[in-house]
């Protein structure tokens, strides 16, 4: 299953390294990111608008978000 975080990455034709070189981080903290297994807690939000502004994206749109409103 891809991420949305790695179906972005793909898209814009970038390896995961290259991500995280640009955004500053190591290579293995960006993997841990991309797929969801982050044993040292979540992402800073700084962290993720670096790994955003690599991807040319806004920051909310590298998250799974849904939202269920009832009136």
């Amino acid at each position: 299953m891809l991420t949305k975080l790695k179906l972005i990455r793909l898209k814009k034709g970038l390896k995961a390294k290259e991500v995280a070189r640009r955004a500053n981080i190591a290579a293995s903290w960006y993997c841990n990111i991309e797929n969801g297994q982050s044993d040292s807690g979540m992402p800073s939000l700084e962290t993720m608008q670096n790994i955003a502004n690599v991807l040319g994206v806004p920051v909310n749109s590298i998250f799974k978000i849904s939202y269920e409103c009832k009136v």
